[in-house]
């Protein structure tokens, strides 16, 4: 029994050597993947915001050429290291401004959002696009309704829908 014991603590010390050789290398790995995980959270914004994720799409659909529609939010889906959100997104205009905004969504938007499905229609001359869109922020933001975009925060008007009745 005794010679089982000590059998098992030098294989311990064995791999504690092994590990004490290995030290550098194992620090090394570890300050890449820091890095890497430093690059990653600024790639994703902190925080899901749909004031201002439904102001930016509607702008860069306006400067294409086409008439937004309407814009709804699926519930938040919480993963391993980051938040996602579903969007469906309408839209109207000429086949070539739709076709357009399509391209500017994918590849030279400053919105991070990811189109997932796209759904076309065209009559008359006049392209119907519904788009499946994802947004994502980094885990451990939150969707809170107090915080307003930075596009609200204005020294004029009023701070809420209550004032706006108030002599």
């Amino acid at each position: 029994m005794q010679s089982q014991e000590l059998a098992r603590r030098e294989a311990y010390y064995q791999r504690l050597e092994a590990a004490q050789s290995d030290l550098p290398q194992l620090q090394k790995e570890a300050l890449d993947l820091k890095n890497k995980m430093l690059q990653q959270s600024t790639q994703l914004p902190a925080k899901l915001n749909n004031e201002q994720i439904l102001v930016d799409l509607y702008v860069t659909a306006k400067q294409q050429g086409v008439l937004p529609q309407s814009l709804t939010f699926d519930s938040v889906d919480n993963k391993a290291s980051y938040q996602e959100i579903n969007m469906t997104f309408k839209c109207e205009g000429t086949p070539a401004s739709v076709l357009n905004l399509l391209q500017t969504l994918q590849y030279g938007s400053s919105l991070q959002t990811a189109l997932r499905g796209i759904d076309l229609t065209s009559q008359k001359g006049v392209m119907k696009a519904e788009l499946k869109l994802a947004a994502y922020a980094a885990q451990g933001s939150d969707l809170t309704p107090g915080d307003k975009p930075v596009f609200m925060n204005s020294p004029f008007g009023v701070d809420n829908p209550a004032q706006m009745f108030t002599p």
